[in-house]
């Protein structure tokens, strides 16, 4: 994780801090990955299977829960994070809490195993 600095979240969430509605397009934001000890200042009960990502004025809303957190690596967009919490009005903390996929790997691989692979 430590690697990469930003991350790119693509969500339907609310455009606005307390707007009504959320987006009728798909919204994306690049987020600067935070240190941990940043984030658990922040964030209480923080766990080793959560990250945070962030900057001022800027990050997820409510509604954009389930969002990818993804990463170019080797020339693909890779998902690292699940978006888990941001607080009112969005953007109001400099950080926002993501789940980490590689904390659930075993998981994933157990519950679709019978599904296809695009390994290209």
């Amino acid at each position: 994780m430590d690697k990469f600095t930003e991350l790119t979240v693509a969500g339907w969430g609310l455009t606005e801090p307390w707007g009504p509605d959320p987006s009728d397009e798909l919204m994306e934001v690049t987020l600067k990955h935070y240190p941990r000890e940043n984030c658990s200042r922040d964030w209480e009960g923080l766990d080793p299977s959560q990250f945070c990502a962030g900057d001022y004025g800027k990050g997820v809303c409510w509604g954009d829960s389930g969002s990818p957190a993804m990463v170019r690596y080797k020339g693909r967009m890779s998902v690292l994070g699940i978006t888990k919490r941001s607080d009112p009005p969005c953007g109001s903390k400099p950080n926002n809490v993501f789940t980490k996929v590689t904390s659930f790997l075993k998981w994933i691989k157990y519950h679709t195993k019978d599904a296809e692979y695009c390994n290209s």
